[in-house]
Formats: C-alpha cells, sequence, structure tokens
C-alpha cells in the first residue's frame, strides 16, 4: 500500500512539475519597424550667390530608431561643384553639412543622382574623367579643405527623433558668376528606420 502512494505521489509530482514547465513559455516581443517611405521635393529651384532653402514638411508621427536607414538623395546643376555647400537641418535640430567644398571644378549634373547615406563609402572627389560627378552612393566626409563636417557618420543625430516637422535642406552658393539648380530632394527612411506606432 505504501508503495502504491509512494508511486501515485511521484505521478502527481510529476504532473504538476510538466504543469508549471507549460506555463513558463518566454515572451519574445519584437521591435516593430516600419516599411521604406519617401519624401520629395521637386524643382528646378534656382540659386545664385545666396543661401537657398527648400523644405520638405512631414505630418507622419514616427520615430528613427535606426539612422543608418535614413538616406538623402540630391540631384543639382552647377558648373563648379566646389562653390556648393549643402546640408540638412532636421525639425527642431541645428543644421548639419553634408558637402562643404568638394568636387573641385567638376560639375553637378541634372541627370545625376546622389546618394548619401551614413554606411555608405565613396567620396566626391576632384578627378572625373568627363568632369562631371556621377550619380554614386556617397556619404559625408571632410571637405575639400579638410575641414571637419558637423557630423560623422551622418544622421547620426537623428537617433530617436520624431521625423514629424519641416526639414528643410540648404545650399550655399560661393562663387561670383555661377548659378545653379535645386532639381530634386528625396529624403528616405528604408525598412527598419522608424519605429512603428502600434494601436
Amino acid at each position: 500500500m505504501k508503495n502504491i502512494l509512494k508511486t501515485i505521489g511521484l505521478l502527481m509530482l510529476i504532473a504538476v512539475t510538466a504543469c508549471s514547465k507549460d506555463d513558463e513559455v518566454e515572451k519574445i516581443v519584437e521591435e516593430a519597424k516600419s516599411e521604406r517611405i519617401e519624401y520629395v521635393y521637386n524643382g528646378p529651384r534656382d540659386f545664385l550667390n545666396t543661401s537657398t532653402y527648400v523644405n520638405i514638411t512631414i505630418t507622419d508621427d514616427e520615430i528613427i530608431i535606426d539612422p543608418t536607414k535614413v538616406t538623402l538623395q540630391i540631384r543639382l546643376k552647377h558648373d563648379k561643384a566646389i562653390d556648393v555647400d549643402y546640408g540638412y537641418i532636421a525639425p527642431e535640430a541645428e543644421e548639419k553639412f553634408i558637402a562643404v567644398g568638394l568636387g573641385g571644378n567638376n560639375k553637378y549634373s541634372a541627370n545625376s543622382t546622389l546618394s548619401f547615406n551614413s554606411v555608405n563609402t565613396e567620396i566626391i572627389g576632384d578627378n572625373y574623367p568627363n568632369q562631371t560627378i556621377p550619380t554614386g552612393n556617397y556619404t559625408s566626409g571632410t571637405s575639400f579643405f579638410n575641414n571637419p563636417l558637423h557630423e560623422a557618420p551622418l544622421f547620426k543625430s537623428l537617433l530617436n527623433k520624431n521625423i514629424k516637422g519641416v526639414w528643410s535642406f540648404f545650399f550655399y552658393e560661393f562663387g561670383d558668376t555661377q548659378s545653379g539648380q535645386i532639381q530634386s530632394v528625396k529624403l528616405i527612411f528604408e525598412e527598419g528606420a522608424l519605429q512603428v506606432n502600434e494601436i
């Protein structure tokens, strides 16, 4: 009889332990991430011997969780690249330069899309066969005058910032006779750049 009671007690203990293990389910919550979103300013807009700003107003209320997935695409037309500086001002932030005196005597072509991202490695150079800066994936590096830019890697200050508001993109022209045109500005948040607001 004692053996039967011991056996029953042991089986009950095993059953209780098994139930406890089933209840201890590990909850894994993945961070909800966004799909790819683009915001575009379409020109052309002239600039000559002045600071010119173009704006993109974003009404979406989203937080940047991965600045390496933020890309800025610019198309410019200008006869002397070294005379043009440009960058951006995020909502409620200070201006950040992307290019300062880059490109030497080469031209910016309206047909060339310059794509800037913090994970790109190519820097705009001074010598190109056709004297036109080609379409490419560029990064924010040191300027032609070896002055450090405001931010490296590019977009690092955007971490945990809200995209809602006015984004300004500025273009400075320092030449006496050259004029330029801003063809387009595209701000891209790649998949996973933004935190999704769950309902």
